[in-house]
């Protein structure tokens, strides 16, 4: 009976230890497992940081992009600007000079019919019994004609033009 319970026993021992030895091995299996699963999930962690590392930078990437694009769209709407601006100072500059030329030359015109009333009250009061008139502007070469007692007439200023 010893030997029977000796056997039982030396039976169950072996049992067991074929028992631990599979539950050794299936620990070991899990434990490389878990150690797989860590590996990918920080594999996955670290895909995933740079993920957002590259979608970041393409945001940025995208809106510097947009920046330089309003920047330069600006540039252009201030170029346009600072263009027609030069435009209307210089068609405001001719205009300018030609209101200074046409107030010059109306000047010159003021100061010469202003010289032939002058000349026409000085052959009035020289010559009253002629007949003193102004002609048309029209005739371009005799603008003060004289009719002396029914002789022909005389061209008494030039016209300068």
């Amino acid at each position: 009976m010893h030997q029977e319970s000796r056997r039982g026993t030396a039976a169950k021992l072996r049992s067991l230890e074929e028992e631990s030895k599979n539950k050794t091995q299936q620990l070991q299996e899990l434990q490389k497992k878990e150690l797989d699963l860590l590996r990918e999930k920080n594999a996955l962690e670290e895909k995933q940081k740079n993920l957002e590392v590259e979608i970041e930078k393409r945001f940025l990437e995208k809106r510097k992009e947009i920046e330089d694009s309003a920047i330069k769209r600006e540039q252009e709407i201030f170029d346009l600007k600072t263009k027609e601006y030069k435009l209307q100072m210089e068609q405001q500059q001719k205009l300018i000079e030609e209101l200074k030329r046409k107030s010059e030359q109306g000047s010159m015109q003021l100061q010469g019919e202003s010289q032939e009333i002058l000349l026409e009250e000085i052959f009035r009061e020289y010559f009253p019994f002629d007949l003193i008139k102004k002609w048309a502007k029209a005739l371009k070469r005799c603008r003060l004609h004289s009719n002396r007692k029914q002789q022909h007439g005389y061209c008494l200023r030039q016209n300068d033009l």
